[in-house]
């Protein structure tokens, strides 16, 4: 193979991952590789692979670690992210289902974060039926996951598989 069809070939190939992993389809390393991000003064830590990040968001001077966003490096389109409110206000959690959507269709559900019961819903686009965003919310918990198109179940995403590593850490 010539070595211009060969670096075709790679970039193809890189370029194909890099799509793949932004619609967070691709199920990532091995959980032992992952990176923690851990806050003690809120009491909990979520894991993430590499390619992604963890920064604190807010308004200047309180990022502390109250509100989080987990994202992919080097990645700046406003989707697939995941955000992550501590000590979320009561009326911050009421569901987004509240409003009228004509455009999505709303599924609630029943979810367990760290063994904690928590209340999911998922909103999809009509059109194409790929997910737009889902809210999972427990105790005084607010995680909303920003999906990229393509998502069809964040279930079988590396999201999931990130949300799913949030635990309380002991007090």
């Amino acid at each position: 193979m010539a070595m211009k069809e060969r670096s075709s070939f790679v970039l193809i190939g890189v370029s194909i991952l890099a799509a793949i992993m932004g619609q967070g389809l691709l199920i990532a390393s091995d959980l032992a590789e992952w990176r923690t991000y851990r806050n003690a003064k809120y009491g909990y830590e979520i894991r993430y692979p590499e390619g992604f990040e963890v920064w604190p968001t807010g308004p200047a001077g309180e990022r502390d670690g109250r509100t989080i966003r987990v994202g992919l490096k080097e990645h700046a389109a406003p989707a697939p992210v995941l955000d992550i409110q501590m000590r979320a206000p009561a009326h911050k959690l009421e569901s987004l289902a509240d409003l009228e959507l004509r455009d999505m269709d709303i599924i609630a559900g029943d979810a367990e974060i760290d063994g904690v019961p928590a209340r999911e819903t998922t909103y999809r686009w009509k059109s194409s039926g790929d997910v737009a965003l889902v809210e999972l919310s427990f105790r005084d918990v607010l995680m909303v996951f920003h999906a990229h198109s393509g998502v069809g179940d964040v279930h079988e995403t590396v999201w999931w598989k990130v949300i799913s590593t949030f635990r309380f850490l002991d007090e």
